[in-house]
């Protein structure tokens, strides 16, 4: 028997059917609530997109790229459009939206969970795009599925992360996330062994990675606003960018956010830790209904 489709899938869906409406759908951590447009998770942004670019251009051979919580493979379908002889890989817990992916992409290989891809193999260019690096849970299980990335990158391989925390001043916040559609709501599926959420600040972002090994060579403000970031870091030894200091890392007071550029700006590298815009609602009264069984527990690090 088919799984349902949990409430994130069918939101994306309804926009792939009705792509002249703006649908969207509520994220609710604690007792916050934010909306957000599916448009999000289907359309790749002028941001994501020069950032690819400049991934997966120029490369000698044809790139080897994995995609962790592809959702419905957008950044595979433009990966090949960038570089057509491209070799996709996608990691996906929702098998309906992988299935779509597979069918966009074709000769894509596709795995539920990142525990599943060999350990063997390597990877060009890796993205953990759309709030990615929330799929891996809480914090210790972040920092070890990072490593297994870096594990697995060639050795000139790119990563790129998007990531924000609009709900505190935490470095790292693991959240109990909701996700309600219509009369769907279900807690979000990660690879760790709660179902939390990670909403993790710049600072954290770039420490860990330079710790685990990594280059950090950006980090690009994302078009979808608030304090959402998208990191460019790479496997090679000699750095490209200095640490900033920051406030948040400090004394715990959030720095300011920088305004976002115009539409004909291009992506801006930035420091910033902000405060949410999201709003204090009290929890609707309607059917709860869980499509997502006890997740699955990651392939032990080997990563």
């Amino acid at each position: 028997m088919p799984e349902p489709m949990s409430a994130f899938a069918t939101a994306m869906f309804d926009q792939l059917k009705q792509p002249e409406s703006n649908v969207s759908f509520t994220e609710r951590v604690d007792q916050l609530a934010v909306q957000c447009p599916c448009r999000h998770f289907i359309e790749v942004r002028p941001e994501e997109q020069q950032l690819m670019r400049t991934c997966l251009e120029g490369r000698l051979k044809p790139p080897r790229v994995l995609d962790i919580g592809c959702g419905l493979g957008r950044h595979l379908v433009s990966s090949r459009q960038l570089s057509p002889n491209c070799q996709g890989t996608a990691v996906e817990i929702n098998p309906q939206m992988l299935d779509h992916t597979v069918s966009a992409v074709r000769g894509t290989h596709p795995f539920r969970q990142f525990g599943d891809v060999p350990d063997k193999q390597r990877f060009d260019v890796v993205f953990l795009m759309g709030g990615g690096l929330g799929v891996f849970g809480d914090e210790a299980n972040t920092r070890e599925q990072l490593r297994r990335i870096f594990q697995q990158l060639s050795a000139d391989g790119d990563v790129l992360i998007e990531s924000g925390n609009p709900f505190n001043n935490k470095l790292f916040y693991a959240a109990n996330l909701t996700i309600e559609y219509t009369t769907i709501a279900d807690e979000a599926v990660t690879m760790a062994d709660e179902a939390v959420w990670g909403f993790a600040k710049r600072e954290w972002v770039e420490r860990t990675l330079r710790d685990i090994g990594f280059t950090v060579v950006s980090f690009t403000q994302s078009s979808v606003g608030g304090p959402f970031f998208i990191c460019h870091a790479k496997r090679q030894s000699k750095p490209t960018m200095k640490p900033a200091a920051s406030k948040s890392a400090t004394n715990g007071k959030p720095d300011k956010w920088n305004p976002k550029p115009g539409p004909s700006a291009p992506p801006k590298t930035f420091f910033f830790s902000a405060t949410t815009s999201a709003t204090k609602v009290n929890p609707p009264k309607k059917r709860r209904v869980t499509v997502a069984s006890k997740p699955i527990k990651p392939a032990k690090v080997r990563k």
